[in-house]
């Protein structure tokens, strides 16, 4: 989460143009295939697991890497567990990396290094890390995890609060190829990177990435239970360059989704940070529990075309969302006096005659007047987002407790963001030891509302795995778009797949064909290509094998 700013021009198809403008002229291609098969009701939510008990429950007083060997210790790719294993593996995560062999941690407490730039940059150990974690979730379904490079800018003076350094950074990205429309998407994210002066950022950045492992291992099980796929293309990402003003994100829209004018982001999911807030009391006093903000970009406010109304549908079924998973959702907070009940819908505050709680999570249009964060760059292209956060840092200050709020402020970009803060923040124990259930139930909340919303059928959705190929492809480049003509451009299907019987077929039992829309064609899984002019290219890949053949289309524009 970075200071907010005015807004800046984004480059799209070679001319600069004012951001929120769309893309027009070139038609949808059709779903993928011949005879793909209609998307069916949903099935239960039921079929997302309740568990939230992390395995790293007491955090060692003098901790080290060898305290927290294992990532994922309980199997269930706990959000708190990773985040423990993150900031003490990983404290730093910033641009420019030059060495992927630096030992983990490095002379740090709980996640903090010794001094601005104290510990060694682990951006490049974190994303070897990151990419095999994610294709242990995906693969089964055919997904790829892939680094995404570009150059951040940083700031070269690096004297500030937000500092962060210069050079080469990646993106990440797990992405599971929708069954029915390859074209659209829904992705999910937190970014990764923190500013010089906030090393480690258990809350801002960890906890955000680390619940988009909850999300994808909620959604991958969900899928196996349900013997489904999504039916549109899933994509669950890590963003870098965050801090340092959005260029992450801002990057992978300008080279990954504005060149490609025929894709469609269907939904925006930001975790920045998501927990730390509802259902935790503030400092374990049942007199002060937290609420948290739903921020959802304001259809009244966006100024590209014929986006308002899917604003306005996407932000009503947000609310349902909402009560939904308080409906699925039973706990009681046991290390609060009083265990007192959480996740209360309006739904069974009626039944029960109590107070509902759906009013702890409040609406807010348009975001915070303070801070900013990726989703900035989606809301720019009409998308409809939606991101959670703590009610500690406006805009829905209260008047009820400002304690919260001065805490909260700072703690973000500070040495104070760490595993004992937050603790300390949600939980009993002052020391910031223990681990809080305030937090970690916080945190299983948000993969709960993130995970169901993206499931919606109307969003990344669910269908009955059929036998057959699936045709789909990513255009890979060195970037920044626009694409030049003559310049070669690679063609990756890697994210094909081939269903028999519910089994994956091997890659190499796959053919693939490609025309390039410019008299050109070319065969092989991953090929390369550069086109003779700037315009418009309409690239269809053929797969065949597994029974079947399919096939998917998508336009590719060059220049301006």
């Amino acid at each position: 989460m970075f200071r907010n700013e005015t807004g800046r021009p984004a480059r799209r198809g070679g001319a600069l143009l004012t951001v929120g403008l769309m893309i027009a002229g070139l038609a949808q291609p059709s779903s993928a295939g011949s005879g793909a098969p209609a998307r069916p009701g949903l099935p239960s939510i039921k079929n997302l697991s309740y568990d939230p008990e992390p395995k790293y429950g007491t955090i060692p007083a003098r901790p080290d890497p060898e305290a927290v060997p294992k990532p994922n210790p309980g199997g269930a790719w706990n959000a708190y567990d990773l985040n423990v294993y993150e900031t003490i593996w990983f404290p730093t995560r910033q641009a420019g990396d030059e060495s992927g062999k630096d030992a983990p941690g490095g002379a740090i407490a709980h996640g903090v290094c010794p001094g601005i730039h104290g510990c060694p940059n682990h951006s490049l150990e974190f994303i070897k890390f990151w990419t095999k974690s994610m294709n242990s979730l995906v693969k089964p379904f055919g997904g790829v995890a892939r680094a995404y490079p570009f150059e951040n800018v940083g700031d070269a003076v690096r004297t500030g609060v937000l500092s962060t350094p210069s050079g080469k950074a990646f993106n990440l990205q797990a992405t599971i190829p929708g069954a029915v429309h390859p074209e659209r998407m829904v992705i999910v994210s937190g970014h990764y990177d923190q500013t010089d002066s906030g090393p480690a950022s258990a809350w801002d950045s960890a906890e955000g990435h680390a619940t988009v492992f909850r999300i994808a291992k909620l959604m991958t099980d969900y899928w196996r239970k349900t013997g489904t796929q999504p039916a549109v293309t899933v994509k669950f990402s890590a963003w870098a360059g965050e801090e340092s003003g959005t260029n992450g994100s801002a990057a992978y829209v300008r080279d990954q989704i504005l060149p490609f004018p025929t894709r469609k982001v269907l939904g925006y999911f930001n975790l920045d940070p998501c927990g730390g807030a509802y259902p935790a009391y503030y400092r374990g006093n049942p007199a002060y529990q937290v609420k948290m903000v739903m921020h959802l970009s304001n259809p009244n406010t966006s100024i590209v075309p014929g986006a308002s109304a899917s604003i306005e549908k996407f932000n009503k079924q947000a609310r349902k969302v909402l009560g939904d998973v308080m409906n699925r959702l039973d706990d009681n907070l046991t290390d609060v006096p009083g265990s007192p009940e959480i996740f209360i819908s309006d739904e069974e505050a009626e039944k029960k005659g109590v107070a509902s709680q759906e009013s702890m999570v409040v609406p807010a249009l348009g975001g915070l007047s303070l801070f900013s964060s990726d989703y900035r760059n989606f809301e720019a292209i009409g998308t409809p987002i939606m991101n959670l956060f703590p009610d500690m840092f406006g805009p829905h200050r209260t008047s009820a407790h400002r304690g919260w709020h001065a805490d909260g402020i700072a703690t973000l970009h500070t040495p104070q963001d760490n595993l004992l803060t937050l603790n300390a923040l949600t939980g009993i124990d002052q020391s910031g030891l223990t681990a809080s259930q305030g937090w970690y139930k916080g945190l299983e909340f948000c993969a709960h509302m993130n995970a169901w919303f993206m499931l919606q059928k109307n969003m990344g959705g669910a269908t009955k795995i059929a036998n057959g190929p699936l045709a789909f492809y990513e255009v890979l480049h060195n970037g920044p778009a626009p694409l030049k003509a003559k310049k070669a451009l690679t063609f990756d299907a890697s994210g094909s797949r081939g269903w028999m019987g519910r089994r994956l077929v091997s890659d190499d039992d796959l053919q693939y064909s490609w025309n390039f829309g410019d008299g050109t064609s070319a065969t092989g899984r991953v090929v390369k290509h550069s086109f003779p002019a700037e315009r418009a290219y309409k690239v269809t890949l053929t797969v065949r094998g597994a029974g079947g053949t399919d096939t998917t289309s998508m336009f590719v524009n060059l220049g301006s």
